[in-house]
C-alpha cells in the first residue's frame, strides 16, 4: 500500500466499514479528505478528515446533482456510487486517467469547454440582498478575531456601497479550483474532479478567484490569469466587461471564499494570510 501526502500523525480515523481494506492500492492524504483508490474495485473513496471542512464534502455532492440535470455535461464528473453522512464520505467511480494527470493542450481546451457549457447552463439570477443574506447565514461565527475583524470589514463595503439598491447577480455552477490538474484524460474521454471548492456560487467565481490569488498583491487584476486558460478568460473577461457592478463580483468571490475555506482559515492554514491581504486590496 503506498502513503502519499502525509504531514501529520493520524490520532484517530473512523474509518468506513463498507471500505475493502485488503483492496487498497494506495491512500491520498490531503488535508481535508483522505482518498482511498482501489484498481481492482475501479472505485475511489472519500473521507472527509475534519468536521470543519463540512462544506467542502456537500460542495462536491452539489455539484454533481446539478450536473445531473443534463445529460452530456453530467459526464463530466465521476459516477458517483455511494454517499455516507455518519461518517461522512463518498464512493465514486476511478476515473478514466485517474493518477496520469499529464494532458495537452488540446484535452484542457476541451475541458474549459465543459466548464464554460456548464456556467451557461446552470445560469440563474437572483437579488443581491436575497443572496447576500443568505452568505451571511452561513457563514456563522467566526472562531479567529483577525478573520473575524477582516470579514466585518469585507461585509461592510459591500452593505455600505451595494445593499437596497435592487442589484441582480448572476449565479452558476463554478469548479472554484479549476487547473490542468483538476483534468483526466483517456481515449478522448475528459472528466473533471475536485469539486469541494465551487458549486452554485457567482458566476464569475472561478475566474476572480484565480486572478486575485495570482496576483502579487492579491488584488483583482484581468493580467494575472493563467495564459493556458484562455478558453475560460475569453469567456469570462467579456462578460465582465459588460458587468456595471464587477467590484461587487470581486468582494462576493471573497466572501464565498470565506465560507468554503471558514475551517481552514480559522485555523491559520491554506490561503489565510492570501485572503487577509485580498480584503485589504480590494475593499
Amino acid at each position: 500500500m503506498n502513503l502519499i501526502g502525509l504531514q501529520y500523525d493520524i490520532k484517530y480515523l473512523k474509518a468506513p466499514s463498507s471500505i475493502h481494506w485488503n483492496k487498497i492500492d494506495l491512500i491520498y492524504v490531503e488535508w481535508h479528505f483522505f482518498g482511498v483508490f482501489s484498481n481492482s474495485d475501479k472505485t475511489v473513496t472519500h473521507v472527509l478528515a475534519k468536521k470543519s471542512y463540512a462544506e467542502r464534502f456537500q460542495n462536491e455532492i452539489n455539484a454533481r446533482k446539478m450536473g445531473k440535470q443534463f445529460k452530456n455535461l453530467s459526464k463530466v464528473f465521476p459516477r458517483l456510487l455511494k454517499i455516507s453522512d455518519n461518517p461522512k464520505y463518498y464512493i465514486e467511480e476511478l476515473a478514466v486517467g485517474a493518477g496520469n494527470q499529464l494532458i495537452n493542450e488540446n484535452q484542457l481546451i476541451k475541458a474549459q469547454k465543459k466548464i464554460k457549457k456548464l456556467n451557461r447552463k446552470t445560469l440563474k439570477n437572483i437579488q443581491l440582498d436575497e443572496y447576500y443574506k443568505t452568505l451571511v447565514n452561513k457563514l456563522g461565527e467566526i472562531n479567529n478575531d483577525r478573520l473575524f475583524r477582516a470579514s466585518q470589514e469585507l461585509r461592510a463595503s459591500i452593505e455600505n456601497d451595494y445593499l437596497e439598491k435592487d442589484i441582480k447577480l448572476e449565479l452558476a455552477l463554478v469548479h472554484g479550483d479549476f487547473n490542468a490538474g483538476q483534468v483526466l484524460s483517456k481515449n478522448n474521454r475528459i472528466k473533471i474532479i475536485d469539486w469541494g471548492d465551487g458549486g452554485l456560487l457567482n458566476r464569475f467565481f472561478d475566474y476572480i478567484s484565480i486572478t486575485i490569488y495570482k496576483s502579487p498583491d492579491h488584488a483583482f487584476n484581468k493580467d494575472y490569469f493563467p495564459n493556458d486558460l484562455s478558453v475560460l478568460e475569453k469567456f469570462f473577461s467579456k462578460k465582465l466587461n459588460r458587468i456595471a457592478h464587477m467590484n461587487l463580483y470581486v468582494r462576493i468571490t471573497l466572501l464565498e471564499i470565506l465560507i468554503i475555506s471558514k475551517g481552514e482559515f480559522e485555523a491559520k492554514e491554506g490561503a489565510y494570510d492570501r485572503w487577509l491581504t485580498a480584503v485589504k486590496s480590494n475593499t
